[in-house]
């Protein structure tokens, strides 16, 4: 783990001797490995990282102008990157230059939402697993406290991100099913599919979370649940269970097809368009988190109904769960806002770096921004007519 650690870094130095002298691509190696950052193909950061930061070389371009690099689904990586995030300081750094990174171009903006809501998980994540026991059969099993690669309860995870106060006060009749399941993820990984039952298996056992594909019906993260498993007997794939997370990121309390966005289109029918999974028919949660919400706010509601997005599915939806003797089984919990009043995991971040998370949400390369002195500012406008509003 200390090579690995030293290889994000650059090889051959510490996290101390890193906070002295930190540089982009290391930064940008450290969040690869856990929220899966889309890096330009024509920036020098592409070549620094495939060159010296673990970073893999998928694709060059005829003209040797272009490289893709990418950073797929490494535990080992995962485990390190996620013991460096730990030290506050270097956190506060990767905040820094995941900002300028998006200012300067260096990182596609693309849906921005999605990566600030990718970071609020793994700080919740780290947050969960910080020096916390973990119960015997999981250390029978060769888990270690010392790392944030071990399953926690679904229940832990969520105190982690909402806090106690929070999670007691609005989450409530949240299933004990559900609520006793496992979650296993250090990490985020791009797919190209709608992951199935054994491929939620295999994601779990990996401790990896998934990125939608592109233009993914209703969800844009899924992060596997393992239900009644005690460690005792295989994964089975009929236990596995997910959150279903959807991500917006407007300016205002709700979103334009609120509240079917945070409930019918983020169910198990929608995403999977009547496929249920394999029959799979566990209890899940519908996770909405509307980042841009001007206040905070935390609201949760166990649907016992079927969705009414579609009124032929959801009759076949309702008659097939009758007749197997199935209920509806979706929790769906939704956050309103970033603040530290309602993700108590960042409790421990400054008020800077709040500020520097939600402006990650709007970042893009501006050059107004990259300029430090007013009298280059005016001049840049001047140079871009029409552009900025005078």
């Amino acid at each position: 783990m200390k090579l690995a650690r030293q290889k994000l870094l650059g090889g051959g130095i510490t996290a101390y001797d890193w906070l002295n002298k930190p540089t982009l691509a290391s930064g940008l190696a450290i969040l690869s490995s856990r929220i899966s950052l889309d890096v330009t193909a024509e920036s020098r950061i592409a070549s620094e990282l495939v060159a010296g930061f673990m970073g893999i070389c998928v694709h060059v371009s005829e003209d040797r102008h272009k490289l893709l690099a990418f950073y797929p689904s490494e535990p080992i990586l995962a485990e390190a990157a996620a013991l460096l995030m730990k030290d506050q300081n270097v956190l506060r750094k990767l905040l820094h230059f995941l900002l300028d990174a998006l200012h300067t171009g260096y990182i596609e903006p693309g849906y921005r939402g999605e990566l600030v809501a990718r970071l609020l998980l793994m700080i919740a994540w780290d947050h969960a697993t910080r020096d916390r026991d973990i119960s015997p059969h999981l250390g029978n099993l060769g888990y270690s406290k010392e790392f944030v690669s071990r399953p926690i309860r679904v229940k832990e995870f969520l105190i982690s991100l909402f806090g106690q106060e929070n999670y007691d006060e609005h989450i409530q009749s949240f299933p004990q099913k559900l609520a006793n399941g496992l979650l296993a993820f250090t990490h985020f990984i791009p797919v190209t599919y709608t992951p199935n039952q054994t491929q939620l298996r295999t994601l779990f056992i990996r401790f990896a979370a998934v990125i939608c594909k592109r233009n993914q019906a209703g969800v844009d993260l899924i992060i596997p649940v393992l239900l009644d498993w005690d460690g005792s007997s295989p994964i089975s794939v009929d236990s596995m269970s997910y959150f279903l997370i959807q991500v917006k990121n407007w300016s205002k309390v709700y979103d334009a097809h609120w509240p079917s966005s945070a409930t019918s289109k983020l169910s198990r029918e929608f995403v999977y368009k009547g496929k249920t999974t394999e029959e799979n028919q566990n209890p899940y949660l519908s996770l909405y988190l509307q980042l841009g919400a001007p206040e905070p706010a935390l609201e949760s509601f166990y649907i016992e109904s079927f969705p009414a997005f579609n009124t032929k599915l959801q009759k076949k939806t309702r008659l097939e769960a009758e007749k197997a003797g199935k209920a509806k089984t979706q929790y769906c919990i939704s956050g309103l806002g970033l603040d530290k009043i309602l993700y108590r995991c960042l409790d421990k971040l400054s008020d800077d770096d709040i500020s520097i998370l939600k402006q990650l949400l709007c970042a893009w390369p501006d050059p107004l921004n990259l300029a430090k002195h007013e009298n280059v500012k005016s001049l840049l406008r001047s140079m871009m007519p029409l552009v900025y509003e005078k």
